[in-house]
């Protein structure tokens, strides 16, 4: 199993899902930070929050389904799925192995969202930049 993980996690390692692991958390604490503005001064505090409540209910699921996409597009570009089903491999540990990397790339993104947000609350609350 380890095998087909490393080979399901270096297909990976030239593409935009290791970018979008980074990009979609920076999007929605700007989105999320651009919409409490919209609020004024109290609802301001509130955008770390926001940003979880964003990442959650909107990106996360967006998320999932851009990179089930891409999985896709990559193994149909790249071989069109002839190493899967023409080698003599068990495709359900390789579909596995394609599920665990995709909820690994995931639980980073959400750690990135969540390292975010706390570094918002702890630069807000301590007002490190405001003298």
């Amino acid at each position: 199993m380890k095998s087909y993980l490393w080979t399901e996690l270096m297909k990976t390692q030239s593409t935009t899902m290791r970018k979008i692991i980074v990009i979609i958390p920076l999007i929605c604490m700007i989105m999320a930070g651009g919409f409490c503005a919209l609020g004024g001064a109290d609802i301001i505090k509130m955008a770390d929050i926001t940003t979880l409540n964003h990442w959650g209910l909107i990106w996360l699921p967006a998320s999932i389904a851009l990179m089930t996409g891409l999985f896709n597009k990559l193994e149909a570009k790249s071989t069109g799925y002839k190493t899967i089903y023409g080698l003599p491999i068990s495709t359900a540990k390789v579909w596995i192995a394609k599920n665990i990397i995709l909820a690994l790339l995931l639980l980073i993104a959400s750690i990135i969202a969540i390292s975010i947000s706390c570094t918002y609350r702890y630069v807000y609350y301590n007002k490190l930049f405001c003298k």
